[in-house]
């Protein structure tokens, strides 16, 4: 790897951790290495990248294999697409590239499931009325919406869990449990960034949703169906 390579790199692995969380940073900057050792192998620096490279570098991410052979799931390749995507965006908002190659590389959704649990008409109308309420509750609502994550998975989400600009969301499974990234639908991370924005009090709190008193959300159960609990049923305490 070149010099210049190496100190572009380490400008991005100052911004990851001064921009997000410390679990998010190491992800990041490890994903971006193995593209990297990638372009290395083909006599490709970092500045020389196109497009094209990108899309061949995801082909070949298709083809990638386990040790015992099996393939890589489409969350792999997701994360790791998002990662690069997030190197190239930082270098050319920063005025090292002219262009950024990454933009057009479309990233493969992850497969989702259909809820569980089908919500009664009474129910229904009053998911459309917390809709009308603050920008945290329209932000937790399409957070919910969207992802399907737990209750105390949404509670526990911090503010370097969330990027808006490439639309996922990290979700910390614990210690000896590896992580894993859901993305985020347009409405979601448009949702977020009008809380950030306008509705999320100033707070030393790491998290992302916080209570009325500024503190963190607690959920008092952590059932299956997360948008009848959290919405339908107020288990939110403050």
């Amino acid at each position: 790897m070149s010099t210049k390579t190496e100190r572009l790199v380490g400008f991005y692995r100052e911004h990851l951790e001064l921009h997000y969380s410390e679990r998010t940073a190491p992800d990041y900057l490890s994903h971006v290495r193995s593209f990297l050792e990638w372009s290395l192998e083909r006599s490709l620096e970092l500045t020389e990248i196109r497009t094209r490279d990108l899309q061949s570098y995801q082909n070949a991410l298709l083809g990638k294999r386990k040790k015992d052979g099996a393939p890589y799931s489409l969350g792999f390749h997701h994360n790791r697409l998002v990662a690069i995507r997030s190197l190239f965006r930082f270098l050319y908002q920063n005025g090292y590239l002219l262009h950024d190659p990454a933009r057009l590389v479309e990233l493969k959704q992850k497969e989702k499931r259909l809820p569980r649990v089908v919500l009664t008409l009474k129910e229904a109308k009053r998911i459309l009325a917390v809709s009308l309420g603050t920008s945290r509750d329209r932000a937790i609502l399409e957070t919910l919406y969207a992802t399907g994550i737990r209750a105390s998975e949404l509670a526990n989400l911090e503010l370097g869990d969330v990027d808006t600009q490439e639309r996922t969301l990290r979700i910390v499974l614990g210690k000896g449990k590896k992580d894993r990234y859901v993305p985020l639908t347009t409405a979601a991370s448009e949702a977020i960034d009008v809380y950030l924005e306008l509705g999320r009090p100033a707070s030393s709190s790491p998290y992302l949703f916080l209570g009325d008193k500024g503190g963190k959300l607690v959920a008092s159960g952590t059932p299956e169906d997360v948008a009848r609990t959290e919405i339908l049923r107020g288990i939110w305490r403050y």
